[in-house]
């Protein structure tokens, strides 16, 4: 647990936007709105998980479920939620992003999530925080609509097969920033564990909006 932990920390802590093309941000804070953003109706397959966590940056709001057990660790721009159980090493983490960060243009026509995807993780590989293996080369990430929403998936394996992970890229509604989830557990547990991440999924709500369970289980199936 404490190798995944240590990856996961470096990728998501580490590769911050700061790292990423001399961007230089400073973390503003967000002050509440005078109206509560509504309350996302879950999928019934992430009724099954009983906590509700919420990470915002920037005014960006992305809320989840995950199960009993496991533990969250948080700070600026990412959030992870992993399993606590040493028998089962597993988790979730999740990175806010500007879309500029990696150098992309929100107002571009073409399918931004896929490259996201791709300029980020190779920025994260070349500045030591993550496996090549993590990277999608070209045409390899599966570019699908998650509701309203510019997204992609790839799954990957290190070159040792001891660990396994899928990558999603979920751009918001102006495709100027993006989030990126990890999910990743060692190899020989992942089957088991797939239920436990569909659920994650279904469950997923970005500004307020419960996003459509069937998208993203879909492009999972197909990976």
């Amino acid at each position: 647990m404490a190798g995944w932990l240590a990856f996961l920390a470096l990728l998501l802590a580490g590769c911050s936007v700061e790292n990423l093309d001399g961007v230089t941000l400073v973390a503003p804070v967000i002050m509440p709105t005078s109206t509560p953003q509504p309350t996302p109706t879950p999928d019934p397959l992430a009724l099954e998980l009983p906590n509700l966590i919420e990470k915002e940056f920037m005014g960006t709001q992305l809320t989840f479920r995950y199960p009993d057990g496991w533990t969250t660790d948080e700070g600026g721009q990412y959030l992870n939620v992993y399993s606590t159980d040493p028998d089962t090493p597993a988790g979730v983490g999740i990175f806010i992003s500007l879309t500029r960060g990696v150098g992309l243009n929100s107002d571009s026509e073409e399918a931004l999530a896929p490259l996201a995807m791709q300029v980020f993780l190779q920025n994260a590989v070349d500045h030591g925080f993550a496996n090549p293996e993590t990277v999608p080369g070209e045409g390899e990430a599966l570019g699908f609509d998650w509701g309203a929403h510019d997204a992609a998936l790839f799954g990957w394996q290190t070159a040792d097969g001891a660990t396994t992970g899928l990558q999603i890229v979920l751009m918001d509604s102006r495709r100027d920033r993006f989030v990126l989830f990890t999910l990743q557990a060692a190899s020989d547990q992942w089957p088991g564990l797939e239920p436990t991440f569909k659920a994650i999924l279904a469950s997923v709500a970005l500004d307020g909006e419960a996003l459509p369970a069937g998208d993203v289980l879909a492009a999972y199936d197909a990976r």
